[in-house]
């Protein structure tokens, strides 16, 4: 897997500056605002992570906050865990993320009735699209979403 320090520079510069610092307490405003300093470095330690096959102890920390979701405030089941975890680990993920999608995307690897988690291709269309079918022949279909 090649990593492209400009692909790099161009993931710190889409940053969302108004979150909040994780547990490294590195702000985002911070990683956008230095984004072609540390665009080259960030390359070398992903680098150095990918041979030694091995993350910074420090990316695996996350802080974990209830989030409230719906009905009432004072029940504990109506709050869902969100982790915050280091936006360099993030980073990198998303790059990890992102070459495996290509490698399956240019190798064929998905199905055509694949919808869920592909760009572009949402289990809202495949719905949808049953449903115009059963509009225009008048069947009843069975969809499951996984």
């Amino acid at each position: 897997m090649i990593v492209n320090e400009d692909d790099i520079f161009n993931r710190l510069q889409k940053l969302n500056v108004c979150k909040s610092p994780r547990p490294d307490v590195i702000h985002p405003i911070i990683l956008y605002e230095i984004a072609q300093q540390i665009a080259y470095r960030l390359k070398l330690i992903f680098e150095n992570s990918f041979r030694k096959k091995k993350l910074p102890v420090e990316w695996k920390y996350a802080n974990i906050t209830p989030i409230y979701k719906k009905s009432s405030r004072s029940d504990v089941g109506d709050y869902r865990p969100v982790s915050l975890t280091c936006i360099v680990c993030k980073i990198m993920e998303s790059i990890i993320r992102d070459y495996i999608m290509s490698h399956f995307h240019n190798n064929k690897f998905f199905s055509q009735k694949q919808f869920g988690y592909i760009k572009g291709r949402s289990t809202t269309i495949i719905v949808a699209y049953y449903g115009y079918l059963d509009g225009v022949f008048g069947t009843r279909w069975t969809n499951g979403c996984y």
